[in-house]
């Protein structure tokens, strides 16, 4: 591949060595407990907002904890606007507006959701420029492919513990960095390129290194370039300029800057208000700046009586925010300024960057191993072969791989082809065993571990892991059959179970139906409407709950081998939530505000008042992990704790 030369400028370059030098890096750090940070006193101090986050928890479906700010000294903000003096520009759009429209560039995004999380890692502005790249490579390319930001994390600077990627920076860098050294873009599909430094630590290098990410295949770049927006001419001068570049398919970088009390409102915002909410920086104009963040414009809407533009943020998804964006009022002060220590800032900068992707199209090959080998490979639902395998002449572009073996779980995953490259794929393939289950009488409901098969005896259960599990068989007049079983990998384990015919149940309906059921104060793990079987005759307490209704409560006199109807109808205006706990390993053991709820992860807990809970998760071997989380009414919050061995 010849790469043009001459590319930057020596002027930019020189501009850069110095900004490098002096800068080393603007830091966009996760607060974190006890943060310290040692640079040189030419680079930038970072200093906390906060001694702690409150939330030690992490969790990317539903994250409490504060993400980071980029902070500057005067010195840095004084270096950085010389570079930005040097930057190319786009004039600012003058004459008539634009007809009101609105655009999106969402479908040219190749993924939102969970995954685009910067997690404790400062990176906000590799997530940002990275998707200004993706969408860019869709629209140029018509290739919409995830591309891996842990490759450029682990590559800038090596991926060192020193002015580290997650320590902060701006999308030129991103640009000359790509121009400089990477020359190419990996998926994100790629051995080792999904992303590994959402637990980074200040201090430490990234989570894996660049030696070990495969980059084959990659898509060619031949150029980036990081071009600023001219926006300070005129409100409606600024909005023709952003959303010409909407308008072509180009999504824009845009960095903001608060103060401490503008911070906390925003972070409420995103905290709190849904994806429809539009954020309204103005009330900040002319403060005291503390931190900045780096985003992605990708779309707006004009046609409505509050105009906004479209962003995409790199803090993960909320209940309130499933694919990650905000909006951000459009008819704001693009003068906004902002002050360090009496020196007037602006408040806000648009970018581009725009990328010359080379032809990756044609055909490429997939080299796919497996352990153990003799696998079915499977493209695209086709069956192909036998690992391990050569597979060749297959079409560029994304592809979805199945391997399947006898007494082996599926393995499924996508993969990437471009054009004369070879991707390589090893997949290590899971056991598992089977289980046959017969009672008297048949017809008993089939629980295993706590979840209900859908199967009915005599059935046959597969696709179990080897080891230990639970067994539950639940019929109507019996009383409910428990026992453990044993799997053993690549043999079906037989079960005979007979069920005693002492107990009595209960019929249970609601209005509104999918209450849970408590009897006698457990949880039966069923919702209505349900019959509860294998119930000693006497007395039993009966309780439901769900979420926004007021929990009912009532005794129910059972007999023998006699059901037991109760239909009730639940009134409105409770302010119960739920949540759904996790853990890495799974299978820890819950407690909830001191007092065990006999579930292990994971496992959603409801009927929890709306407020403040700490969240306890233990297991044999591992160190206690706890949180504090706040339950909103009718809101099921998730939480997720990585034990440590």
């Amino acid at each position: 591949m010849t790469y043009p030369s001459g590319h930057p400028c020596i002027l930019r370059c020189l501009v850069m060595f110095l900004v490098m030098f002096f800068l080393v890096s603007t830091f966009c750090i996760a607060d974190q407990n006890q943060v310290s940070a040692t640079v040189p006193s030419a680079a930038l101090q970072y200093q906390s907002e906060n001694s702690g986050i409150g939330e030690s928890s992490v969790s990317t479906d539903n994250v409490d904890f504060d993400r980071g700010l980029m902070h500057f000294t005067p010195a840095q903000l004084m270096e950085f606007q010389e570079y930005r003096n040097q930057m190319p520009m786009i004039a600012v759009a003058t004459g008539e507006s634009l007809p009101a429209a609105s655009k999106s560039l969402l479908s040219e995004v190749p993924y939102l959701g969970k995954k685009r999380d910067q997690g404790y890692c400062g990176n906000c502005w590799v997530w940002a420029s990275t998707g200004a790249l993706e969408v860019t490579h869709s629209v140029s390319s018509d290739v919409s492919d995830q591309l891996s930001v842990q490759y450029f994390n682990s590559n800038w600077n090596n991926g060192s513990s020193f002015s580290n990627a997650c320590d902060g920076g701006w999308s030129y860098q991103v640009a000359d960095f790509y121009n400089s050294t990477l020359h190419q873009a990996v998926p994100w599909s790629n051995t080792n390129a999904s992303y590994a430094d959402y637990y980074w630590e200040e201090g430490q290098p990234s989570g894996i290194p660049a030696s070990s990410i495969a980059d084959t295949p990659h898509y060619p770049i031949s150029s980036v370039s990081d071009t600023r927006l001219v926006v300070n001419q005129g409100q409606g001068n600024a909005i023709n300029t952003i959303k010409s570049q909407i308008n072509a398919g180009v999504p824009v970088v845009y960095s903001f800057f608060l103060p401490n009390e503008g911070w906390a409102d925003f972070r409420s915002f995103w905290k709190n208000d849904s994806e429809t909410a539009i954020w309204n920086p103005d009330p900040y104009n002319a403060t005291e700046m503390t931190g900045g963040h780096a985003v992605l414009i990708v779309g707006y809407d004009d046609t409505v009586n509050e105009s906004y533009w479209t962003v995409l943020n790199s803090w993960g998804v909320r209940d309130n925010r499933p694919n990650g964006l905000f909006r951000l009022k459009m008819d704001i002060d693009y003068n906004a300024t902002s002050f360090q220590d009496g020196t007037e800032y602006s408040a806000q900068y648009f970018d581009i960057i725009a990328a010359s992707f080379s032809s990756v199209s044609g055909q490429g090959s997939l080299s796919v191993s497996s352990n153990p080998s003799g696998a079915s490979i499977w493209i695209d639902d086709v069956n192909v072969g036998q690992t391990p395998n050569v597979i060749t002449n297959i079409t560029s572009g994304i592809h979805s791989l199945k391997l399947s073996k006898d007494w082996y779980f599926d393995n499924s995953d996508t993969f990437t082809i471009c054009a004369n490259q070879t991707t390589t794929i090893s997949k290590v393939l899971s056991p598992e065993g089977s289980l046959t289950v017969s009672s008297k009488p048949i017809g008993a409901e089939i629980w295993i571990d706590g979840s209900d098969t859908g199967l009915v005896t005599r059935a046959e259960v597969l696709q179990l892991t080897p080891g230990t599990h639970n067994l539950t068989l639940v019929r109507s007049g019996y009383a409910n059959y428990t026992a453990t079983f044993k799997i053993n990998a690549g043999m079906t384990t037989p079960f005979i179970a007979l069920m005693d015919e002492t107990g009595g149940s209960i019929a249970i309906t609601s209005s509104p139906s999918g209450a849970s059921i408590f009897v006698d104060q457990a949880d039966t793990g069923y919702q209505t409407p349900k019959t509860i079987s294998g119930l000693t005759p006497g007395t039993h307490t009966v309780i439901l709950k769900k979420d926004l209704y007021k929990d009912w409560a009532g005794s129910v006199m059972v007999a023998a081998l006699n059901t037991t109807p109760v239909d009730t109808t639940m009134i409105a205006g409770g302010s119960n939530g739920s949540i759904f706990v996790s853990s890495t390993p799974s299978g820890g053991k819950i407690t909830l505000d001191g007092l065990t709820t006999g579930y292990s992860t994971a496992k959603k807990i409801i009927g929890i008042p709306a407020g403040q809970h700490t969240v306890t998760i233990n297991m044999s071997g591992y160190q206690d992990w706890s949180s504090t989380v706040t339950v909103r009414a009718g809101v099921t919050t998730t939480v997720s704790g990585r034990l440590i061995p």
